[in-house]
């Protein structure tokens, strides 16, 4: 673009800007800012009505969903003004998490006048001077870099946004109709990039569900299909190849006391993961897993065969257990209690492993689950008196060899497809800040 084109902005965040488009603060767009309302349940006697409550985890992307909505009881006199317009856009004002700032912004289409937002978002109606969609994207690329941090105001477990002072934000307004063709031009864009994307997740979790089906099938049935199979007795466990023995956990591994942050496992016995080895779905980063590599053998306890690292909370369901790094004072999942389980001769470490990580065991382990709500774990008797049949200690290690190559591969397509996702997510970012600041200028001709 020709640099004649180009005015300095005097705001850092955007840079030069195109004759012609003008600066201003968001809330000087619009026309009211309300808080929202949870009401009461939707069959209570409180005197109300039944209306759709969008909440935070409504958000998809920048947009809501529009299937399984929440419905609420709200008072009338709370929705005078709550009601979403064509003119409005939701800002989550509370919430967050450790991973996640809170103050995602999303527009909340085919919902006119028959939703409101929770009390954990605020409604924004802006005037009609402006471009909903354009607003829409540019909030979001406000969030993608971070200009919501500095109006943050963390409490104990949640953040809360301070809507008045983020809505004093400078930013970039074109003339409305390239707003119409920035907003236009990247839902056509971003469009296309969230099909693909979405094609790249449902392979992962094809990719998912083949590792599981490999190691269910390898530790429950074997290498050599030819081998008849016998009823083992055991509902999740099925058919079990004839010849397999039958054990208690307890008769071929030691298990240790529960152990937790505040009481630590003895360094010896104590294998675990550092959480940032972790993805919030429990999957090994194993590019960050290399430089643990060489800490107290980290990686060769399973190739030993004398340690497993079990995990009991709820967690396990999700696929949570970990094994990587010897590091005692850094716990995965925070004070999650865990076990210790030391294998005997007759049993390969990481064949327990495997025989612990398929979801059939998962699910049956997470219905023996005891405790109150919340703190559900996996307790030691369970651990000692489940049922695990096993092949000879030659063939257990041929089923982990097996396992290994079989899963080291599908790991690898695995991270290769998440590290797509990022990109194209690193890209419609990038797209999404050079065309509502103008580094990208839209035309018609674009569309």
């Amino acid at each position: 673009m020709d640099n004649e084109t180009m005015q300095d902005s005097g705001v850092e965040w955007i840079g030069e800007i195109p004759r012609g488009w003008h600066i201003d603060r968001i809330k000087d767009k619009t026309t009211l800012v309300v808080g929202g309302d949870w009401g009461d349940e939707p069959d209570s006697e409180s005197i109300g009505e039944n209306i759709i409550v969008l909440r935070v985890a409504d958000i998809e992307g920048i947009y809501f969903k529009s299937v399984n909505l929440t419905i609420r009881k709200i008072k009338h006199s709370s929705l005078i003004n709550r009601l979403i317009n064509k003119h409005s856009i939701l800002l989550e004002k509370s919430g967050g998490g450790e991973k996640q700032l809170v103050g995602r912004a999303a527009l909340p289409k085919n919902f006119l006048s028959n939703a409101i937002c929770s009390n954990f978002m605020a409604k924004i109606d802006f005037q009609t001077t402006v471009d909903i969609e354009y607003i829409n994207y540019l909030l979001s690329s406000l969030y993608f870099q971070n200009l919501n941090y500095p109006h943050i105001q963390q409490t104990t477990g949640i953040q809360n946004l301070n809507v008045t002072h983020y809505l004093s934000t400078k930013v970039l307004f074109p003339p409305i109709y390239e707003q119409h063709v920035i907003a236009e031009y990247l839902d056509q864009r971003c469009g296309k990039l969230d099909t693909i994307i979405a094609i790249k997740q449902q392979q992962i979790k094809t990719l998912d569900a083949l590792r599981q089906s490999i190691i269910y099938h390898a530790v429950t049935k074997g290498l050599d299909d030819s081998v008849p199979l016998v009823d083992s007795g055991v509902e999740w466990l099925g058919m079990i190849p004839q010849g397999w023995k039958l054990y208690r956990i307890k008769d071929v591994a030691k298990i240790s006391p529960t152990y937790s942050e505040s009481k630590p496992a003895p360094k010896e016995n104590c294998v675990v993961i550092p959480m940032e080895c972790v993805s919030e779905k429990g999957n090994i980063d194993t590019s960050t897993v290399e430089q643990y590599k060489n800490i107290s053998n980290g990686l060769t306890f399973f190739e030993k065969g004398d340690v497993i690292f079990a995990k009991i909370t709820p967690c396990m369901e999700n696929g949570k257990g970990a094994y990587v790094a010897d590091l005692p004072t850094r716990y995965a999942f925070g004070s999650t209690e865990f076990h210790v389980l030391r294998s005997n001769h007759n049993l390969n470490g990481k064949f327990l492993y495997y025989y612990t990580c398929n979801n059939a065991f998962r699910d049956y382990a997470t219905v023996n689950m005891t405790g109150a709500a919340g703190q559900k774990r996996v307790s030691t008797n369970f651990l000692k008196y489940t049922v695990i049949y096993l092949p000879d200690i030659s063939e257990q290690q041929r089923i982990v060899e097996h396992l290994d190559q079989e899963t080291q591969c599908i790991d690898y397509l695995r991270t290769n497809l998440n590290q797509q996702i990022n990109t194209l997510q690193t890209y419609k970012k990038s797209l999404i800040y050079e065309c509502v600041t103008g580094k990208k200028r839209i035309t018609a001709g674009d569309l």
